[in-house]
């Protein structure tokens, strides 16, 4: 729970529901992570903030190209960009291995069903973050 002091790129991606690899990702614009801030007080004893951080609300129009109909996985993740490479967690339980946080489900040319109940990705797991330096 730290402010970023640079505002690294957020990337949101189309995950095959099956695999959880990205068929198509996008780098969304005008989003400035230096101003999603932590909340103040934390208290140990509630495991809380006293004073709760605000509520960053990001939009996009997305027209994904390309891609087969079908159903697909909608998730976000935020991208080193010295070598645009997942490389940071949100800290959200609804997570893939290899850095991708999970919205929902959304169909290209049909509709979705709602994403299914499922056991997610343990976050203590994950060792496949990494840094590229070019």
């Amino acid at each position: 729970s730290s402010p970023f002091y640079y505002s690294w790129p957020v990337q949101v991606a189309l995950l095959d529901p099956a695999t959880h690899v990205p068929v198509w990702t996008y780098v969304l614009k005008g989003v400035d992570i230096c101003s999603w801030l932590p909340g103040d007080d934390y208290d140990t004893t509630v495991g809380r903030y006293l004073k709760a951080p605000k509520t960053n609300k990001v939009r996009a129009s997305l027209r994904p190209e390309g891609i087969p109909e079908g159903e697909y996985i909608v998730a976000l993740t935020i991208l080193d960009p010295a070598g645009m490479l997942p490389s940071v967690r949100f800290a959200n339980v609804e997570a893939f291995e290899g850095g991708y946080t999970v919205l929902g489900s959304v169909g290209v040319g049909c509709d979705a069903a709602p994403m299914e109940e499922q056991e997610w990705f343990d976050l203590r797991d994950e060792r496949t973050l990494h840094y590229v330096i070019n």
